[in-house]
């Protein structure tokens, strides 16, 4: 059965909205191959500003969100 061709349209405005780029490549009579890339981000990391908590007492501050340093 054939589809309505959405599939490839959305996967390219995801792509496009995320920082990515997509593309075909054609063979004719072997084929299609369909490629995409998307950028590297690094999640933040938690890290601790105060002293570690112990039972019973509240923090001593806050903590504090940090990229990771690359280098």
């Amino acid at each position: 059965p054939k589809g309505t061709g959405l599939g490839l349209a959305l996967c390219r405005e995801i792509i496009q909205h995320l920082g990515g780029d997509i593309w075909c490549e054609s063979v004719l009579g072997a084929g299609s191959r369909f490629f995409f890339t998307l950028p590297l981000v690094t999640p933040p990391v938690l890290r601790p500003t105060a002293e570690p908590v112990s039972a019973g007492r509240a923090p001593a501050g806050p903590a504090s969100i940090d990229r990771p340093r690359s280098g």
